[in-house]
């Protein structure tokens, strides 16, 4: 009897070091769409040279259909949580910690903070 095929799914980790921003970063989505890259990992440093998460993954987001991004660090004093929860779409974005369970779905408590979806937006 053959064996279940299994998908392996591959992200690509930018780190805090990185001084990747601009037309570089859309360049490096693209690329990572292209090949097929699962998600795109980006971390928080206060006064680093890395891109701000929560911007970047807006702008990656507007440019690819399937990458999906997730933060390894965010660092949350400074800003606000509630504006923060509102914005985060669990569809494209997977928080290290994790909110979603291993199907996808979120959880009803972590779903009633961040409210529904805007109408005519599908998950990816």
């Amino acid at each position: 009897m053959p064996r279940p095929l299994t998908k392996v799914r591959i992200g690509y980790g930018l780190g805090v070091r990185t001084s990747l921003n601009g037309d570089g970063f859309g360049e490096l989505v693209d690329e990572l769409e292209r090949m097929r890259f699962d998600s795109l990992w980006l971390s928080e440093r206060i006064g680093g040279e890395a891109p701000d998460p929560v911007s970047a993954i807006a702008y990656g987001a507007g440019r690819t259909s399937h990458l999906k991004f997730g933060m390894s660090v965010l660092v949350l004093p400074g800003r606000n949580p509630i504006v923060l929860a509102k914005n985060w779409r669990p569809s494209i974005v997977c928080p290290a910690a994790g909110c979603c369970s291993r199907s996808g779905s979120v959880s009803p408590i972590h779903k009633s903070t961040i409210g529904p979806s805007t109408p005519g937006t599908s998950a990816r």
